[in-house]
């Protein structure tokens, strides 16, 4: 039965030598978006490379995702639009757009899922003047995250639950944070995961640490 037949690639990329230059044409086109220094995907479309593999109910797919700023009083959508990044970089876009249809106006308060926790967003609202109200990502309860450690601001250090002393030990300019390392450690079935081998422990304290604290003192208010 002819209406039984498996699809088959349209006839101009039946042929392998323009099948190859069809995905060589669609790599260049996402260098050329990315800008020099990034590499590109594993995965790129063949009919739309700006679009990117998204992660959608069972496998990935290709497609947008799509934004929206809706004012909370008038319900009315201020601002939207299709990106092809994730919602932890796209508020900032999005709080751009909505300065443009206003006429400069920003929102005294802004809420999103957690979703867009980045710590980077939270210091722009607070430079902006925008109250927000997004969820934190929960860490596992199962090993001590920096919330379990003191501070010491006089000799820079933190304090473990075990009363060990973690000192300064590295900057990380990628991730933006101070690194501390510990003395030997004795609580390593809740301090370290089942891969560590190492008796010392290790915490980074982000820059944007004193927005993400706020943000958490302010999701646990009424």
């Amino acid at each position: 039965n002819e209406q039984d037949d498996e699809p088959t690639l349209p006839p101009d990329l039946q042929d392998k030598t323009r099948l190859r230059d069809r995905a060589k044409q669609a790599l260049n086109s996402y260098k050329l978006m990315l800008g020099a220094g990034k590499s590109p995907p594993s995965k790129v479309s063949v009919t739309d490379p700006e679009c990117r593999y998204l992660t959608g109910n069972s496998s990935p797919i290709r497609g947008y995702n799509m934004q929206a700023a809706v004012d909370a009083k008038s319900r009315i959508v201020v601002a939207g639009y299709a990106s092809n990044i994730s919602d932890g970089g796209a508020l900032e876009p999005v709080l751009e757009e909505v300065e443009k249809n206003t006429g400069g106006q920003l929102p005294h308060e802004v809420s999103a899922d957690r979703g867009y926790c980045k710590s980077s967003t939270l210091r722009l609202l607070k430079h902006k003047g925008i109250v927000g109200f997004i969820s934190q990502k929960q860490r596992s309860a199962e090993k001590f995250s920096a919330d379990y450690f003191t501070y010491d601001e006089k000799s820079d250090t933190y304090q473990c639950p075990d009363g060990r002393r973690l000192i300064f030990c590295h900057y990380s300019e990628r991730a933006s944070a101070k690194q501390y390392r510990s003395e030997s450690c004795m609580l390593q079935a809740k301090c370290f995961t089942n891969k560590a081998n190492t008796k010392h422990r290790t915490i980074s304290i982000s820059d944007f640490r004193p927005e993400v604290q706020e943000m958490k003192a302010r999701m646990q208010t009424d």
